[in-house]
Formats: structure tokens, sequence, C-alpha cells
């Protein structure tokens, strides 16, 4: 479906990410409107793209998380939003 630099976005990455993306909306009902498919498609694409443009531009400045960083801000997501590791999944 498009290539950034080394990394390809495959047509399965971008059914796995729509079928997220509608399941996130239909249950929040953020969308005033239902999308067109083909607005679905570009939307999700277009942030597929920018995410490996993210994840390149921070590999190049040196960027790293470790897990122990990483544990530190779900236990702080969960500390502040009063819920469990199964209920923010």
């Amino acid at each position: 479906m498009a290539k950034v630099n080394d990394d390809v976005i495959t047509l399965g990455n971008l059914k796995s990410r729509v079928a997220s993306f509608l399941q996130r909306n239909d249950k929040s009902n953020s969308l005033s409107q239902p999308l067109e498919n083909k607005e679905v498609l570009k939307l999700v694409l277009e942030q597929l793209v920018a995410e490996k443009l993210q994840i390149h531009e921070a590999k190049k400045i040196g960027m790293v998380v470790t897990d122990e960083t990483l544990e530190n801000a779900l236990a702080d997501i969960y500390k502040n939003n009063n819920i469990s590791s199964e209920q923010f999944e």
C-alpha cells in the first residue's frame, strides 16, 4: 500500500488498523457522520505513514525508550485513570 523509507505498509497492516479504527469510533461514537470507505482508508493510511516517519526520525536522533520508562508511563496511566491493565487494553 505504501513504502516509507525502507518500511512497507501492507494491505494487511492497513486492514487491521482500519478495523481497530472503526471499532474504536463505533464504541466512542466520536464520528458525527459515517465516513466513506475511501475516506477511512485514506485517513488510516496517512496515520500509518506519519507513525513510520516519526519512528524513523526518533531513531535518527537517537531517541530510545527503555522498558522501565514504558512500564512507569503505563503505571501512571493506570493510576491517574483508576484502571487496571486489562481495562486499559
